[in-house]
């Protein structure tokens, strides 16, 4: 008797390959236990944090080391400035004090100085902010600073004929 002879194996049904069938896709299809005792809270994803206003920047600059202030102030001043309020956003970038800051704070000063002179029509005074001397040397710029300063400048340019 041969091992491929048809007498040695036995004839299987149908059934008897659907039942393991079925068990296994059960096994598959089957959820994981949820996890006993205290379960975080579920994260709303569809939150919009709303952005601080300028005054609420302004309170949180106060008390602050200058250093830490600036941003704020900056960020502050900018909002003002989109908002159209001109007079404020001058007077809060006169407020910051820039004694101590880094040439990345000191270029975002001046390059918004240089916007709002714009913004005010005096490009001249815009100019004058962003020669060289005034801001710090733009090789240590952000390439986005380096951009904006660019930009700017070649606005006050074009507007002063």
């Amino acid at each position: 008797m041969s091992l491929f002879s048809p007498s040695r194996w036995p004839v299987r049904s149908p059934l008897q390959f659907l039942l393991p069938a079925v068990l296994l896709l059960g096994a598959c299809t089957s959820s994981a236990p949820t996890p006993r005792g205290p379960q975080a809270p579920p994260v709303d994803l569809n939150v919009n944090p709303v952005a601080p206003t300028a005054e609420q920047l302004l309170d949180q600059s106060r008390g602050l080391a200058a250093n830490d202030a600036t941003p704020l102030l900056l960020q502050a001043a900018a909002m003002m400035r989109d908002n159209g309020d001109l007079s404020s956003a001058q007077a809060i970038l006169d407020r910051i004090q820039t004694a101590g800051l880094s040439p990345a704070s000191r270029a975002q000063l001046q390059l918004q100085r240089a916007d709002l002179a714009l913004a005010m029509n005096q490009p001249r005074e815009a100019l004058e902010l962003l020669q060289e001397g005034a801001l710090p040397p733009l090789a240590v710029l952000a390439n986005e600073q380096q951009q904006r300063a660019h930009g700017l400048r070649s606005t006050a340019l074009a507007t002063t004929g």
